[in-house]
């Protein structure tokens, strides 16, 4: 405690002091705080991604359903083919017959 006594002088208070002094201001909006132009650009934009990839995320999963969704009925039209074309066939083979 002693050693850390003797190392402060009024130098390094004044200094500790105006930095306290002005981080209080700056929380209390009694002193603007500086803008960061390249960081404020780079979070806009980072937002707008984030955005886009919930966007992005939520489009694959409807186009997901969908496809579920679908997936009966294109299996009940190739079915429905397959009979037509074999009936067809059978059409075919008794003209031929006959």
């Amino acid at each position: 405690l002693k050693d850390k006594l003797s190392k402060l002088n009024i130098h390094s208070i004044s200094k500790k002091s105006k930095r306290v002094t002005n981080h209080l201001k700056i929380l209390t909006r009694g002193e603007p705080q500086v803008k960061d132009n390249t960081f404020n650009r780079e979070e806009k934009l980072f937002r707008s991604l984030e955005k886009t990839v919930r966007h992005c995320m939520k489009n694959i999963a409807l186009c997901h359903q969908h496809i579920q969704d679908a997936m009966p009925l294109a299996l009940q039209s190739v079915m429905a083919l397959q009979e037509i074309s074999c009936n067809k066939d059978k059409e075919e083979r008794s003209h031929s017959e006959t």
